[in-house]
């Protein structure tokens, strides 16, 4: 992962990567694109993905907002759970002093 002043920008997850993005217009669900590949890189923009680039092994669906259940959480990746009580960033990555 690289960061640029306490923001993500870039992660490469490799091995059974997989990305989940729920696509919207302005606010409106405009569905479901999953996909997965050997490796995955992801670029973010002010803390939003801006580039994904699949690597290998590419599979993908495109789910339509019309044929989605209205619960976005049956679309969350296997074992994957939500937690209010995540550490701060700092804890995880505290910041060093430039030298």
């Amino acid at each position: 992962m690289t960061f640029n002043e306490n923001k993500l920008q870039e992660t490469y997850v490799e091995r059974n990567a997989i990305s989940l993005y729920f696509l919207y217009n302005d606010s409106t669900g405009n569905g479901v694109n999953k996909t997965s590949g050997d490796a995955i890189t992801m670029k973010f923009d002010a803390g939003k993905p801006n580039t994904i680039s699949i690597i290998k092994g590419i599979e993908g669906s495109f789910y339509p907002e019309n044929l989605l259940e209205k619960d976005e959480t049956l679309y969350n990746l296997d074992g994957f759970l939500i937690r209010n009580d995540r550490p701060k960033f700092t804890t995880v990555f505290p910041i060093r002093p430039k030298l």
